[in-house]
């Protein structure tokens, strides 16, 4: 019984460890899209306009930051894969082994030693998985409400200016990236 609970926590530990290094315990990139917003006083039309630019670029980081974080949940969903693909081969491996007469049982014991620990890889690995799910639908969501707040920084602009080549001038300013309006 001791033995057993011993083995829950032991591979609680181990997804534990891989969710927090999944999910970027250990530093992640900080993106930015630089725009020139400029800065200061100005026309009401101005300060909407550098709002507006400036909303669109974070928004751009935060689509950056999204796509980051989806292939780095891709690359460990493929990890996860391989890593059961081998303990499944190492399982195999080691019960074939054990029915070969007279030496088969010391290959065998290698074998389920190294499935063991090819488990023990793959509780890491989905421990990180997850962690990497949990980053990746959290920029997911930021990337909505920055769109959001793009949406909102427009409408503002449109209702707010009033000086109408002002207004084109701004609008006609090009998307610091795709995706963004």
């Amino acid at each position: 019984m001791v033995i057993a609970i011993l083995a829950v926590l032991g591979a609680a530990v181990i997804f534990a460890v891989g969710y927090v290094v999944g999910s970027g315990g250990l530093g992640s990139a900080d993106l930015t899209v630089e725009t020139d917003a400029g800065g200061g006083p100005g026309t009401p039309c101005d300060v909407l306009c550098r709002k507006w630019k400036r909303l669109r670029a974070q928004a751009c980081s935060a689509i950056m930051a999204s796509d980051m974080a989806a292939r780095a949940q891709a690359a460990a969903n493929a990890a996860v894969v391989s890593a059961v693909a081998t303990a499944a081969l190492l399982l195999a491996a080691a019960v074939a082994a054990s029915l070969i007469p007279f030496l088969g049982s010391v290959i065998a014991a290698s074998l389920f030693a190294a499935y063991a620990t090819a488990q023990v890889y793959v509780l890491y690995l989905l421990g990180a998985a997850a962690g990497a799910a949990r980053v990746a639908a959290n920029a997911a969501n930021g990337v909505t409400t920055a769109l959001d707040e793009v949406a909102k920084a427009e409408a503002a602009l449109k209702e707010g200016c009033g000086d109408t080549t002002a207004l084109a001038a701004c609008l006609a300013t090009p998307s610091p990236c795709a995706g963004v309006p």
